[in-house]
């Protein structure tokens, strides 16, 4: 992949991030806070940037909210996703999602969805489209 190519391709991955919702975050200091709502009570998550990846977040059920983060690395798009939990403002804690899973963790069903949709994006979409470079 060359230069011009790989920029094309993270411009690509960030339109379908958008289109499914998710907003890039901006780290100031390695870190960020946010607050989502549920059931009249506020939600507090801690992110910690990763080296080299571009990270994008999306709410979910519960006032949970969905992580990916990605970067290109010898011609290949490398991801981690999970929904984070930040306990009693100490631990930072990274759950899997899942497809089976009880009611009060709709989110982590919703996240693996758009993992699945994410990885058919990556593995099909994106390979067709450059086929012709």
């Amino acid at each position: 992949m060359n230069p011009t190519e790989n920029h094309t391709v993270h411009n690509d991955v960030k339109k379908w991030f958008q289109s499914k919702g998710f907003e890039k975050v901006q780290f100031n200091n390695d870190k960020e806070f946010f607050s989502t709502d549920w059931l009249a009570e506020s939600v507090s998550f801690k992110l910690t940037k990763v080296k080299g990846f571009d990270t994008f977040i999306k709410s979910a059920f519960g006032g949970a909210i969905l992580v990916f983060e990605y970067k290109i690395e010898d011609n290949k798009i490398n991801y981690n996703c999970y929904a984070p939990i930040w306990l009693f403002g100490i631990w930072a804690i990274k759950l899997n999602f899942r497809k089976k899973v009880s009611y009060l963790f709709q989110y982590l069903k919703e996240g693996y969805k758009i993992k699945e949709e994410f990885d058919h994006f990556i593995n099909v979409e994106l390979p067709n489209n450059y086929a012709n470079y």
